[in-house]
């Protein structure tokens, strides 16, 4: 199923691994006429100008073949500093789970919050996460495409912060660091 937006001239696009392609009635004979119906009544009521996009935004193609590719895209996907901070939030949580997970079993020999933590962990760090894609950035999450590399770059994302370097990171990834 193709997902369809229409973007309004002062929208700026979400950036993404790999621009939307052009399409038109006759090269995507999928889209309904309805849709191109809408499109020319927006246009002409003076809602859109000449140039709209289509975008075909589920599910996300895999473009990158390396982590290094990748980590700039995932920066970018994390623009918002409330999406971070809420990343920050579910990521040290995590950490402090499995922590208290090994003290517990270790210290006190009680195992059950070591079995328990495949479960919670990623509770915990998701629900900040996902809440943070689909409430501040308004975006699809990268776990879902690149679920490995997506896991390394939220934990070199958290430690960069955690040690201050984050900015500079963010600045060669082409996010404005004070959003």
């Amino acid at each position: 199923m193709i997902a369809l937006s229409v973007l309004p001239p002062n929208h700026r696009p979400i950036q993404r691994a790999a621009p939307c392609p052009k399409v038109t009635n006759e090269s995507s004979p999928e889209i309904p006429n309805a849709f191109w119906h809408y499109a020319h009544s927006q246009y002409i009521s003076g809602k859109l100008d000449a140039t709209f996009t289509i975008c075909h935004s589920h599910p996300m193609t895999k473009t990158h073949t390396s982590f290094a590719t990748f980590w700039p895209f995932y920066l970018r996907e994390h623009s918002k500093r409330q999406t971070r901070a809420l990343h920050y939030v579910g990521t040290t949580l995590v950490v402090a789970v499995a922590a208290f997970a090994l003290w517990s079993g270790i210290a006190r020999g009680n195992w059950l919050w070591l079995v328990a933590l495949p479960v919670l962990g990623p509770l915990a760090g998701y629900f900040f996460a996902w809440v943070a894609h689909f409430g501040v950035e308004k975006n699809r999450p990268a776990t879902f495409t690149y679920p490995l590399w997506s896991l390394a770059a939220d934990f070199k994302m958290w430690w960069l912060w955690l040690t201050g370097r984050i900015l500079p990171e963010l600045e060669k990834a082409g996010v404005k660091a004070k959003q």
